[in-house]
């Protein structure tokens, strides 16, 4: 990798995590909630960059294949997010859909 993308990188990793750690100092927040949600938002910024990284790696080399190379590129992101996104659904919201969203609706 060039030097660019590891800056640009770097900038978006600086902005997720300075975005999130000025909410450590809000009244009322639990810090240990808030750190949480900290460390996935950094992972989450890493998870997507290296799928960034090697999307780019793999449209620079050569495409023998009769399916468009964006096209492949664009599934295989689009079935990682999805996966994400099934399981923490799957674990955290399902087991508490009355508390987490039917419960705080009002009649």
């Amino acid at each position: 990798l060039g030097w660019r993308r590891w800056l640009t990188l770097l900038i978006i990793f600086g902005a997720v995590v300075f975005s999130a750690a000025a909410q450590l100092n809000l009244k009322g927040t639990d810090v240990s909630t808030t750190f949480l949600g900290i460390l996935f938002a950094i992972l989450a910024t890493i998870f997507v960059s290296v799928i960034y990284v090697m999307v780019n790696w793999l449209l620079e080399r050569p495409w023998e294949r009769s399916a468009p190379k964006p096209l492949v590129l664009a599934q295989m992101l689009g079935v990682a997010e999805v996966s994400v996104i099934a399981v923490y659904f799957s674990v955290h919201v399902v087991p508490r859909w009355h508390e987490a969203v039917s419960g705080n609706m009002k009649p």
